[in-house]
């Protein structure tokens, strides 16, 4: 069954307030993730000897159900939010940045070498014409001639300067190579 059919599919299933369509599907997920959790939970403490398939993967169909739903409030396609998880991943993947909680993530700045004007943009959170903007103020150098190749350090005392307490924040964790 793909994404998009199941979705469809689940909202003939829905039967809760329309205006309060959100909130209702918002603490209907966490519930239901918390219904996951019981069951690990029981095996880790030693109630049982494994987990048990069926189980689990009724109440995973139940968080599915909620995340769909909760999509589905918001006009998302379970397609695009399993896309742009996709693609987020394996641009951390990409990056050398999988392990970490959350966003906060540990990013190895190669001193010697440029970024490239879209892992600027990320970096800073903003558009790659903002970037361009800001070398063309001076506020970020380049390494070289190219205006796609920022210079690291110029990027590291820019967050520095525009956001001084992101570091101990741990919005960005920076590390050297």
């Amino acid at each position: 069954m793909e994404l998009d059919d199941y979705q469809s599919r689940a909202a003939t299933t829905a039967i809760y307030p329309s205006e309060k369509g959100i909130e209702y599907t918002a603490l209907g997920l966490a519930s239901e993730a918390g219904e996951v959790a019981s069951i690990v939970s029981k095996w880790i403490r030693g109630d049982k000897e494994k987990i048990n398939e069926t189980d689990i993967a009724k109440e995973l169909g139940d968080v599915l159900w909620f995340v769909g739903m909760m999509a589905h409030e918001l006009d998302i396609k379970l397609s695009t939010i399993a896309t742009i998880n996709l693609d987020k991943l394996l641009n951390r993947q990409n990056k050398g940045t999988l392990q970490g909680d959350g966003d906060n993530r540990m990013v190895t700045i190669p001193m010697n070498k440029g970024i490239d004007i879209e892992t600027t943009a990320e970096w800073l959170n903003t558009s790659k014409s903002y970037c361009y903007r800001l070398v063309k103020w001076g506020q970020l150098q380049t390494v070289s001639t190219d205006p796609l190749s920022i210079s690291p350090r110029s990027v590291i005392e820019f967050i520095e300067k525009k956001y001084p307490k992101i570091i101990d924040l741990g919005g960005i964790n920076v590390r050297y190579s």
